[in-house]
Formats: C-alpha cells, structure tokens, sequence
C-alpha cells in the first residue's frame, strides 16, 4: 500500500476511534444518570456501578488506542 492510502486509512480509524469514544462518553453519561437515579430510589446500585465501571475500563482502552492511532499518523507526516 503506497504511503498516501496509510494515510487516509489511519485518519479513517482515527475518526471512527473518536466515534467510539464520544459513544463510550455518552453511555457512562447515562450510566451515572442510572445509578443516582437507583439510588434516590434507594435501590441496589452494585450491579448497575459495576457496570459503570466497565464502561470507564472501556473508554481508558479507547483512548489509549486514539493514542497509537495518532502516533502513526505522526510518523507518517
């Protein structure tokens, strides 16, 4: 694959990582919303902040993937 195709092929995954991240961003936006809800209901909150704290795992590894995405476009330019 010549360079210029890498180029845009890394710039079509960095778009979608940023897609990934903004879901991500919005799910645990909900999530919080969830859990104080259950709560001022006094319900149980474990499962649904285990939950939260998966989604959290989740976007840490997103953004550390954006990251290497950015890398390689770097050392491409």
């Amino acid at each position: 694959m010549c360079k210029r195709w890498k180029v845009m092929d890394e710039r079509a995954q960095l778009v979608l990582a940023e897609r990934h991240i903004a879901e991500a961003e919005r799910r645990i936006a909900e999530q919080e919303r969830r859990v104080l809800s259950l709560s001022d209901l006094g319900g149980d909150t474990a499962e649904a902040q285990r939950l939260l704290e998966a989604f959290r795992a989740t976007l840490k590894e997103l953004k550390v993937h954006r990251q290497l995405i950015v890398e390689r476009l770097a050392r491409s330019s």
